[in-house]
């Protein structure tokens, strides 16, 4: 399948996808688009945009740079895979004195969600769920000791575990709720639109 797919793209791209039907901004040269006609070329205003883009990166990276803006791996969800992507921590941006507008979009935008995003802050500093691996890790104890004494000692701290998962889960869902408000708040009526890992670095619980 993989590889039909790729025969398909390199076929279509060698008989002019991106010349004729679909042509790349930076290769038009035409003023008229869904929304109307542009008072510049394509071409012209993607080599515009891209100016401007390097001057803007190369501004944030010495900010990152200067420490006044930090950095952080966060897991991303691509519907069955985690992955890490790098983000802007909200902390450096809401506590920021930068005179920079998307700075103070974000500001104003934690002010909006905090309802929100407050109570996951407060499950994620409580130390009940950071505390749950020393439970854990008796567990793996309890099962040793039912192996040499041949009694199942373990039944007890299996059921608590249990329970502790399931209240989790319940957890769980309440904070996807929230989660899902902040991104449908952020993205229906937000000018400037942030990732959710800025506002939630990791807007779930785990038990390890």
């Amino acid at each position: 399948m993989k590889f039909k797919l790729e025969d398909v793209v390199r076929d279509s791209i060698r008989d002019g996808l991106f010349f004729d039907e679909y042509v790349p901004l930076c290769n038009n040269t035409g003023y008229v688009t869904y929304e109307g006609e542009t008072q510049l070329r394509h071409d012209e205003i993607m080599r515009r945009w891209i100016k401007a883009k390097d001057k803007t990166v190369k501004i944030l990276q010495q900010h990152i740079d200067d420490g006044q803006l930090t950095l952080v791996q966060c897991p991303t969800r691509f519907f069955e895979v985690s992955l890490n992507k790098t983000y802007v921590t909200g902390e450096s941006l809401a506590q920021s004195n930068l005179k920079l507008p998307f700075i103070a979009d974000y500001q104003e935008q934690i002010d909006d969600l905090m309802l929100f995003s407050y109570p996951h802050f407060l499950v994620h500093e409580s130390y009940a769920f950071e505390n749950c691996q020393y439970l854990i890790a008796f567990k793996e104890i309890a099962e040793k000791m039912s192996q040499i004494i041949e009694v199942d000692v373990s039944e007890n701290v299996i059921k608590h575990i249990k329970e502790i998962s399931d209240s989790i889960n319940t957890l769980n869902f309440y904070l996807r709720d929230m989660s899902e408000h902040i991104q449908k708040t952020v993205y229906d009526t937000k000018n400037i639109k942030y990732p959710l890992q800025t506002f939630l670095p990791d807007p779930s619980i785990t038990l390890n």
